[in-house]
């Protein structure tokens, strides 16, 4: 009886991940916004992800460009090296909804963002 409860716990997390990074897959590019604009007086912020960049447009800043790495199918890398300083920050994609996904990011091992990407209105 204990064999069969750990298959079956085996085979929900074995689906349960792979569903995940499947959906991840549908995610890789595209446009994404954040409307922050209607909470605390921030600003709304837009992403254009291509397979190897993120450009994140900050209303009312200049857009910056991260050369950008997957490191599987639900992680990725990104660096800005421009000026002096060289940025390099981890995301990972925590759950996918039809409209939106959520992430959470590190930079140097600490969290640094947990958010929330809607899809770009078609």
């Amino acid at each position: 009886m204990k064999q069969l409860i750990l298959v079956i716990v085996s085979l929900l997390v074995v689906t349960s991940t792979f569903s995940q990074k499947t959906d991840c897959e549908k995610i890789r590019t595209g446009i994404f916004y954040a409307n922050t604009g209607s909470k605390k007086g921030l600003p709304s912020i837009s992403v254009e992800r291509t397979e190897t960049t993120q450009k994140e447009i900050i209303e009312g800043e200049e857009a910056v460009l991260y050369d950008l790495k997957w490191i599987d199918s639900c992680k990725f890398v990104l660096e800005h090296t421009e000026g002096e300083d060289k940025i390099r920050i981890v995301v990972t994609i925590t759950k996918i909804r039809k409209k939106y996904y959520e992430y959470t990011a590190t930079r140097l091992g600490f969290p640094l963002v947990t958010g929330r990407m809607y899809l770009e209105k078609r």
